[in-house]
């Protein structure tokens, strides 16, 4: 009854809320070299704070976000499950992540849910879901923003659900130069020479 209750919320408040999408760092200051992994999340927590009256639901999303492919270099995209592990009908929740598209320095992911056997129990208790992660090489000095450029979904997308557009949002962080051995070095031996001088002082 419980189940039942709580699908008949979520297709009475689908279009109902101000959700958002999230492009997240792990770092906000990168060397070049680096791994740099953003990860991409489904906010509905506008509904958690009493903004808007419920959380959002969905199977489907798409997302299209941009990036300074001479600054970065792609690596790949893996999926966080954003549509649980098992479906209101007591079905392991199967998804299909759809690999990313690179026409260069645009990346258009996007994924579905196999049947739309989506875990409701998680989605509207969860106030932010995370969609995927994606990865890039550090290449050159800069400060760079991945910008979300587009974003869409679905709740029981073939079942009549129409596609609703999505903000999403940006990420900024820099990435520096290595610092070079011989300045690290030095700066460790200034470090060491400050931390004696003041346990001379101290004695």
């Amino acid at each position: 009854m419980k189940k039942i209750i709580l699908m008949v919320l979520a297709i009475a408040t689908f279009n109902a809320n101000a959700a958002i999408i999230e492009i997240s760092t792990d770092k906000s200051i990168y060397q070049v070299g680096e791994t740099i992994t953003a990860t991409v999340s489904f906010s509905n927590e506008d509904a958690f704070l009493g903004i808007v009256p419920f959380p959002q639901p969905f199977d489907v999303y798409n997302t299209t976000i941009g990036f300074n492919d001479s600054l970065l270099s792609f690596i790949g995209a893996s999926t966080l499950n954003p549509f649980g592990s098992v479906s209101s009908l007591g079905n392991p929740v199967l998804e299909m992540f759809l690999p990313p598209f690179l026409p260069g320095g645009i990346l258009e992911i996007g994924s579905l849910a196999y049947l739309e056997q989506i875990d409701l129990f998680y989605q509207l208790q969860t106030p932010v879901i995370g969609l995927y992660t994606v990865q890039f090489i550090a290449q050159s000095v800069g400060d760079i923003t991945i910008d979300g450029l587009s974003g869409s979904y679905i709740f029981q997308g073939s079942q009549g659900g129409q596609l609703t557009p999505i903000q999403v949002s940006s990420a900024s962080f820099s990435i520096a130069e290595v610092p070079a051995p011989g300045t690290f070095a030095l700066s460790l031996l200034a470090l060491g020479g400050m931390f004696f001088a003041r346990k001379r002082v101290k004695s």
